[in-house]
């Protein structure tokens, strides 16, 4: 007899050997995380330029920078030059019109001194998002309306440090407008609006990471190990397996 326990609507086996023996195949094989099905870009930069998943424009633009061990296998290392950045080229998949998102980034910085852009999407004359700023040691996302001129700014409260590992997470709700930053499980924000934003364009601008786009400051010294953008803003606890899987387990999400 094979003893059985019913858990919700999951018939659980306790015996699997027995049944096995019976002729029934037993699968272990962890549940697939459904949300993971909703990454839409991933930059691993792992061996190579184009060490990507689901990236377009890839490789890009490579300047100045160098790659060494992070904390899942290599990553970039973006040395705090006037010209050391990654620049991905102009997308629509790039542009989050009218749309839910979530960005993530695990990175490693050597210094804040220039409050570093990590990654943003503007040129000269129009911006569409300034994905990740550190300011005074605090990381910040702006969404800029070029049509109403206005913007949906928030900042996490959460000092960071240099030489730590962080998972930076951005979630963004287009019907509520609700923006939140993640210091890994932290989501302690302010919020810096101003004027009105309804929704972004695309200005047609390149996605540059390590730099400002449009000036020589603001660069950003340290190590780059993943950007992954979702197609969803992810919950708190979708968020908080992202930072296991990156941050403790040490290994990429895909």
């Amino acid at each position: 007899e094979i003893p059985l326990r019913l858990v919700g609507s999951e018939m659980c086996i306790r015996d699997s050997d027995n049944l096995e023996s019976a002729g029934f195949t037993i699968d272990n094989t962890p549940p697939v995380r459904d949300f993971l099905s909703r990454i839409i870009h991933y930059w691993k930069y792992n061996l190579s330029n184009a060490d990507s998943a689901n990236a377009p424009n890839t490789p890009g633009i490579f300047t100045s920078v160098t790659y060494e061990s992070g904390l899942i296998d290599n990553c970039a290392k973006l040395g705090n030059f006037t010209n050391s950045k990654i620049t991905v080229f102009d997308d629509p998949s790039l542009s989050y019109i009218s749309q839910d998102f979530t960005w993530i980034t695990l990175f490693k910085a050597n210094s804040f001194a220039n409050n570093p852009r990590i990654f943003e999407k503007r040129d000269a004359s129009f911006s569409e998002y300034r994905g990740l700023i550190i300011a005074s040691n605090k990381a910040r996302t702006a969404l800029v309306d070029n049509v109403n001129t206005g913007q949906i700014a928030r900042e996490n409260t959460t000092a960071l440090s240099t030489g730590v590992w962080y998972v930076v997470t951005t979630t963004f709700n287009f019907s509520t407008k609700e923006m939140v930053i993640y210091i890994d499980n932290n989501s302690t924000n302010i919020d810096l609006n101003s004027g009105t934003y309804v929704d972004m364009a695309n200005t047609t601008a390149d996605v540059t990471i390590g730099k400002d786009a449009t000036n020589t400051a603001n660069t950003f010294d340290g190590l780059i190990n993943a950007r992954i953008d979702f197609d969803i803003a992810l919950t708190p606890t979708e968020i908080a397996y992202c930072v296991n899987e990156l941050k403790v387990l040490n290994q990429h999400l895909i």
